[in-house]
């Protein structure tokens, strides 16, 4: 687990000089404490669609995140603005630290097919823009099989700490696939008593156990393996 107390000298320092890439790194992955909030700190909707290639196999995501209205009012603080909004170049710039971030974290994704976890590419056609109060995050996501191209593939969403609460939303959509493919979503379980207690006592704490966030994973499974596979 992060070392809280740096994370808010950390804060301290990044809302003193209003730098993009100290508050990013200090807010969206140290998630600064504060005694009255619990886990997570900051909420983004996730809206998704999965690429198929002409081989009929999985080859990427499409990715658009809408920060809460908190958060990115928070994060756009500072930034350099015409006619009250933040620039473009500005939101480029801010766009680019969250990307170099969330390489870091393997953008909250994992994918597998069968017994092995497919990589990324690293994001492609980023883009960041404020709407309606909400920054919005848009990127493409290649996927590549060390093995033979994935027909069948699994595809969590989540923060291992548990410091970021991804929210799939309903409309998860397959692009260029074949009418064999298939697509369903898996949503988390609703968490155990003891689990309850537990990110309740994160207020007090600012603490939970390592790997939390699976708990509250989304799956998307796809199936795109025809009758002769």
């Amino acid at each position: 687990m992060r070392d809280w107390s740096d994370a808010v000298a950390g804060l301290v320092d990044a809302w003193r000089d209003r730098s993009p890439e100290r508050l990013l790194a200090t807010v969206l992955f140290v998630a600064a404490p504060c005694p009255a909030y619990a886990h997570p700190h900051v909420f983004i909707d996730v809206m998704m669609q999965v690429e198929i290639d002409a081989a009929g196999a999985v080859s990427g995501l499409r990715y658009d995140w809408a920060f809460d209205d908190f958060y990115s009012a928070f994060m756009t603080q500072g930034l350099e603005r015409a006619d009250g909004t933040p620039t473009p170049a500005a939101l480029a710039a801010l766009a680019e630290t969250f990307v170099e971030k969330l390489d870091d974290a393997d953008y909250f994704t994992i994918a597998t097919a069968e017994d092995h976890q497919l990589q990324t590419s690293g994001a492609q056609n980023v883009n960041m823009r404020l709407e309606a109060g909400r920054l919005r995050l848009t990127f493409a996501l290649p996927l590549r099989s060390l093995k033979s191209p994935p027909r069948k593939i699994s595809i969590k969403i989540f923060d291992p700490e548990y410091l970021v609460a991804l929210d799939l939303k309903d409309d998860v959509g397959l692009v260029n696939a074949p009418a064999h493919c298939r697509l369903s979503v898996a949503r988390p379980a609703a968490l155990s008593a003891s689990d309850s207690a537990k990110l309740d006592d994160s207020k007090r704490t600012q603490k939970l156990e390592p790997d939390f966030g699976r708990k509250r994973a989304n799956t998307i499974f796809i199936d795109c393996a025809d009758a002769k596979d």
